[in-house]
């Protein structure tokens, strides 16, 4: 899911605030890690060109959500299951901080909202 802090909003100046949608990750989470019906259904009701995970670790919420979306640009980092819900997958490098997966990232969105 695309979160960006309030200190960080100039990230997406390229981008409408209307077309940035969120859904809210539950507080048990960690007990239970499926989607709610709920958020699915939120997700379902749009039309996305892109969406974005980006947690570098997999975590099947938020891979759920990215892959109900049917956006044709739909974002994640590669890991053992990350071909099931992302068809645009960033490695991240050891060596590398995850910032400069993120500017790739954000270059393939305002890519995608060009016309």
């Amino acid at each position: 899911m695309c979160l960006i802090s309030e200190n960080a909003r100039d990230l997406l100046c390229e981008v409408n605030d209307d077309s940035i949608i969120t859904v809210s990750i539950p507080e048990d989470i960690q007990r239970n890690p499926v989607l709610p019906s709920s958020a699915s259904e939120k997700i379902r009701s749009g039309h996305y060109m892109v969406a974005v995970d980006l947690n570098t670790g997999f975590h099947p919420y938020t891979a759920a959500a990215v892959l109900k979306t049917n956006a044709p640009k739909r974002i994640g980092f590669q890991s053992e299951y990350s071909d099931y819900f992302f068809n645009i997958q960033m490695t991240k490098k050891e060596e590398d901080p995850v910032e400069s997966s993120y500017r790739y990232i954000h270059h393939l969105m305002v890519d995608s909202f060009k016309l």
